[in-house]
């Protein structure tokens, strides 16, 4: 049975469906980084977490949907399956080369809202094979809790606040049989899994996480790991993610911060123009979506301070009607309404989509 808590907050983030869920078709890349202490926990925390050494930027995760509406996410050889129960997203099965499990009683993952000082919790079971021939039998039980929120420094170039932090405590009882034959019970062993992620506001998935897994047999530990993975913002904002634009315009931790871009907008019926001057250096990121979020253009340059700077896009491809315009100045969002308007006559859909 699950036990979800609701507590009254005054959090300013909340993890919700709309906003948190993972989607099918979405693609992103991770960094693979130094493991570091997961920090504090409670109201108003800051969680440093620059200057960190990368072992690999080649860590990619992708998110699919089958037809019986089961999320898969697809990471480094191993996949997991969820799917979506009520208000509660739950593990239903894991697969890698050598190991399949499936849970009888699923592994709650996370509930819908979540923020700050909410907490989920449930017993799992399940049962599966190793190396095709070696039963596995496993119970176990996940607590999940919203045990932080405060400031998150990810880079020197981008600091983040209103950032929940979900910690995750999954232990796991589980055996191995030898063969279909022997029934042993004695190579029982305890896993524990810890996890941290952190979530900030207008991005859908975590920027930052820590794991630790310890492995036990009685009150021996066997062996453990542990591993961090980074997401860098830019990576997460080239998601056709219309809920999460607008969280990131007009709740940014960068929304009130000072504009150091003057720029103006060209629009002709065939192109349009963005004109800028900066205060200070600074990575200009512009695309053009439809109200639905889907991107059609996109670009990025990084200037010095200075004026007479530019950037453009044409509507080859682009069918008539109204789109938004959106400017990404350091992590802070612009955004400005466009029309295309082709003269009659012009069939611009047959032409190739160019930048």
């Amino acid at each position: 049975m699950l036990v979800f808590v609701y507590l009254p907050t005054f959090s300013q983030h909340v993890l919700t469906k709309a906003n948190a869920l993972m989607r099918s078709g979405d693609a992103m890349h991770k960094q693979l980084v130094a493991y570091v202490p997961p920090g504090e926990s409670g109201m108003n925390a800051t969680w440093d977490f620059r200057n960190i050494d990368v072992l690999s930027d080649s860590y990619s995760i992708e998110y699919v949907k089958d037809s019986d509406s089961c999320l898969y996410a697809i990471e480094s050889g191993s996949m997991c399956q969820y799917r979506l129960c009520g208000d509660t997203l739950a593990q239903v099965a894991y697969q890698n080369p050598l190991t399949r499990i499936d849970y009888s009683i699923p592994v709650p993952e996370l509930g819908f809202p979540f923020s700050y000082g909410d907490t989920l919790s449930g017993e799992f079971w399940g049962n599966g094979c190793y190396s095709n021939h070696n039963g596995i039998k496993l119970a176990g039980s996940a607590f999940v809790e919203a045990d932080g929120e405060g400031e998150l420094k990810i880079t020197d170039e981008c600091l983040l606040k209103n950032v929940l932090r979900v910690r995750t405590l999954r232990t796991t009882s589980f055996n191995v049989e030898r063969d279909s034959v022997t029934k042993d019970s004695t190579g029982r062993q305890l896993e524990v899994v810890e996890r941290y992620c952190w979530y900030a506001k207008g991005y859908r998935y975590p920027l930052f996480e820590t794991c630790s897994i310890a492995y036990y047999q009685g009150a021996n530990l066997l062996k453990s790991y542990k591993m961090a993975f980074r997401t860098l913002p830019d990576s997460l904002r080239i998601l056709a993610d219309s809920v999460n634009i607008e969280l990131a315009h007009h709740d940014s931790c960068l929304a009130d911060a000072p504009d150091i871009i003057t720029y103006e907008v060209i629009s002709d019926r065939r192109s349009v123009r963005i004109g800028y001057d900066l205060k200070n250096m600074a990575t200009v990121s512009a695309m053009i979506a439809d109200p639905m979020g889907v991107i059609y253009r996109k670009t990025s340059r990084t200037d010095e301070a200075g004026i007479g700077y530019s950037l453009s896009f044409n509507f080859a491809g682009l069918r008539r009607g109204k789109y938004i315009l959106y400017l990404n100045v350091n992590g802070k969002v612009y955004d400005n309404k466009i029309v295309v308007e082709w003269p009659k006559g012009d069939c611009p859909w047959r032409t190739d989509a160019a930048a």
